[in-house]
């Protein structure tokens, strides 16, 4: 199954911007969707929001990852941290 996970950016929510337009219409295309509410991301720290992600976010060859903001250095973070190489295509 073709997952994806959706990172805001500081001061952001999961209701923020386009974040749950986004996650509608993944799930309409058949991807099973993580968007969590990252804690402390006002103020982003990523030794306490990168073992978070990593223990529970689904990482395969299908994923997409898709990132605001903040969530960039945490979305870099968990590339260099997965031994899943995830496909370049959605």
């Amino acid at each position: 199954m073709k997952n994806a996970i959706i990172l805001q950016g500081a001061g952001e929510t999961q209701k923020s911007f386009w974040l749950p337009y986004v996650k509608k219409e993944l799930e309409k295309r058949g991807h099973e969707v993580w968007l969590p509410q990252l804690s402390g991301i006002d103020n982003p720290q990523l030794k306490k929001i990168l073992p978070f992600v990593l223990k529970n976010g689904k990482f395969t060859k299908n994923t997409v990852i898709i990132t605001h903001s903040a969530g960039c250095p945490i979305t870099l973070s968990v590339l260099e941290n997965i031994s899943t190489k995830l496909s370049r295509r959605f």
